[in-house]
């Protein structure tokens, strides 16, 4: 297995970035609003599973909450293409208060998939992570 590792900072508090990780809802907002057809499913608590699902263009990505923190999470990653499944992966997230280069505090997303084919996760994940960056989130 060969680390994909990315980071991304985004003009939020840490609950409220971790919480769009972990909703329904909010994941439809930023993950792959792309793909209007696109459900998402998931159940927030070690244990818990989730799935995201595009069946326009045949792709998703389900497995479990492996451990869930208040800093991180670990979720075990199954990509789903076409008829077959990958392999089983594993991926960390960390959250992180941070601030910004303008001063803005928020928070540093971490991301490290541990994965067979790094290089079409590493698009994937940029992807991902630019939306969570660019999302708008109400200030407390």
């Amino acid at each position: 297995m060969e680390p994909v590792t990315l980071t991304c900072f985004v003009a939020a508090d840490r609950a409220a970035v971790r919480g769009a990780f972990l909703d329904a809802d909010q994941l439809a907002r930023w993950w792959w609003p792309q793909w209007p057809d696109t459900t998402y499913r998931i159940d927030p608590h070690p244990g818990g599973t989730y799935r995201i699902r595009a069946d326009a263009v045949g792709v998703g990505v389900h497995g479990q909450i492996l451990t869930l923190g208040d800093g991180c999470a670990v979720i075990s990653w199954v990509w789903e293409n076409g008829a077959a499944n990958g392999p089983e992966e594993t991926v960390t997230i960390q959250f992180a208060d941070a601030v910004g280069d303008d001063g803005v505090p928020g928070t540093e997303v971490t991301v490290t998939h541990l994965c067979t084919d790094a290089e079409p996760l590493r698009q994937g994940w940029t992807g991902v992570l630019a939306r969570l960056a660019e999302l708008s989130f109400e200030r407390g």
